[in-house]
């Protein structure tokens, strides 16, 4: 079977259309996974910063409590304490 030039063209031009179609609806789905992405990677970030600051506060309040302790501790000592010059 001969086909014409005018067939040829048409079904090289309906090929170069259904490619183009092809890689369009490839290149969405790219770029809405991209999208979808980048913002799990956000909200990765924010969770991480949220531990940092956890991490930092609960650190801070440990500190807090190791300093009020040692305060705490060094007048009962020096209370307990006689003084050599009293015995």
């Amino acid at each position: 079977m001969k086909l014409s030039i005018e067939t040829k063209v048409y079904a090289f031009f309906c090929a170069a259309f259904a490619g183009v179609v092809i890689l369009g609806f490839v290149t969405y789905q790219s770029t809405r996974d991209l999208i979808v992405n980048d913002s799990w990677v956000s909200h990765t970030h924010q969770v991480r910063q949220s531990l940092a600051d956890l991490l930092r506060a609960v650190l801070g309040a440990e500190t807090s409590r190791q300093d009020y302790l040692l305060t705490v501790q060094i007048p009962r000592a020096v209370r307990g304490r006689r003084r050599p010059d009293s015995a």
